[in-house]
């Protein structure tokens, strides 16, 4: 989909490389970008995904605090 113009990708730095050409790589610099991750859980969670779950928020909170610019994407 993203050869034929109807996407986008995330491209770590390190597989930069490997990128067909055609396509362009744009550094991710925006501190306004960001995402959402949604985490399911059952009505009695066990201990280990109440700790994932914090870990992602607080995880989360420490990221937007420092926006960095090491993401690619290739359009």
């Amino acid at each position: 989909m993203i050869a034929a113009g109807l996407g986008v990708a995330l491209v770590p730095s390190l597989d930069a490389w490997a990128v067909p050409d055609g396509l362009v790589l744009v550094r991710l610099t925006d501190p306004a970008l960001r995402r959402t991750v949604h985490a399911a859980r059952p009505a009695t969670p066990l201990p280990a995904a109440l700790t994932s779950r914090d870990l992602l928020r607080d995880g989360s909170r420490a990221r937007s605090a420092t926006p960095d610019d090491r993401g690619t994407a290739a359009v």
